[in-house]
């Protein structure tokens, strides 16, 4: 990504489904060739890269309670980009991240 682009971390609850579109879905069908989306979008957080840096960080915390303990969550990024294709987005790859517990 280039500098001052806006970036969102998509983290969602499913990598199979959204709604009724199977993933992953190749987003070349609307624009984005290369680019995937690996994750239903439940909740989009959103930053932009820095002036002179081709990255950021995004933060996010999940509560202490006992019942997310077990859960996995999907993330993917999604960068503005328009230059890399008719949509002007690229994207990451997904990852799954397992909640764990603490130690007794």
């Amino acid at each position: 990504a280039g500098g001052n682009r806006p970036v969102f971390l998509t983290i969602g609850v499913s990598k199979t489904r959204w709604g009724s579109i199977s993933l992953p879905f190749d987003l070349k069908l609307i624009g984005a060739p290369g680019c995937m989306a690996y994750v239903e979008p439940a909740i989009s957080l959103g930053r932009t890269t820095g002036s002179s840096s081709r990255s950021t960080t995004i933060n996010f915390t999940i509560p202490m309670n006992a019942i997310f303990v077990g859960k996995k969550i999907y993330m993917q990024g999604i960068v503005s980009e328009p230059q890399a294709n008719t949509l002007g987005i690229a994207t990451s790859n997904g990852i799954e991240l397992l909640i764990g517990g603490l130690g007794k």
